[in-house]
């Protein structure tokens, strides 16, 4: 049973290099043909190009998101226990998304809980990446007004809240945001970073929920032990 697994694994990661590779070569055609490099574009052309890198993108998203969402699952990605600073990795991640911030013209506001041991010990890649999918649905779901991101800590836990202004989400939708499958039945499209997300914090012991009202925000917040 065990070698079966194990095959099982191997082959899984053979298709995904596979596909990812097409998927490259594909995204690099297209990139080509827009710059002109072959020859010279209509409008036309440019648009239909346009609508196929813009989805060559996604889809290449949605494989590495599939990959990485089995991979925690199963318990193949381990993680790494480091001593790591949330408020550093959150100020980095604010100068990441500076241009993406300053195109919405939105605001980021991040509000550090400074008492927050030091010595708090969790994954910081992993943290990182709930961090930046959170953040990043939020800027893109929120057309005015603000991002603000809140840490905080409470004995034994650590707390980070990021609340947006924007639409919300609909009331059928909300428990069902952590499911991928039947958030799809719901909106006909795959959305993988908050299950992602709801794994690496499940995997730190942690906790993370989501409050919304339509028309008025979002905010999740999730809690990971020091």
């Amino acid at each position: 049973m065990k070698g079966t697994t194990v095959k099982k694994r191997e082959f899984n990661f053979f298709v995904f290099h596979k596909i990812g590779g097409l998927l490259t070569v594909i995204k690099e055609g297209i990139s080509i043909a827009l710059a002109e490099n072959t020859g010279d574009i209509n409008k036309t052309q440019k648009h239909f190009l346009d609508i196929a890198y813009r989805n060559v993108n996604r889809l290449t998203k949605l494989l590495n998101n599939n990959f990485k969402f089995r991979s925690l699952a199963s318990g193949e990605i381990e993680r790494v226990a480091e001593k790591e600073d949330i408020n550093e990795i959150i100020k980095k991640i604010q100068k990441e998304i500076a241009v993406l911030i300053k195109e919405k013209g939105i605001k980021f506001v991040f509000v550090p809980d400074k008492t927050i041991p030091p010595e708090a010990t969790f994954d910081g890649d992993l943290i990182k990446e709930v961090l930046t999918n959170i953040i990043i649905n939020s800027i893109n779901f929120t057309e005015k007004g603000s991002v603000t991101v809140t840490t905080s800590f409470k004995k034994p836990d650590i707390k980070v809240a990021i609340k947006d202004t924007g639409g919300g989400i609909k009331k059928k939708e909300l428990p069902h945001v952590f499911d991928p499958i039947k958030l799809m039945r719901l909106k006909n499209e795959v959305c993988l970073g908050l299950a992602i997300s709801k794994e690496i914090i499940r995997r730190h012991n942690g906790k993370i929920w989501i409050k919304s009202t339509p028309g008025k925000g979002t905010t999740v917040s999730f809690t990971i032990p020091v």
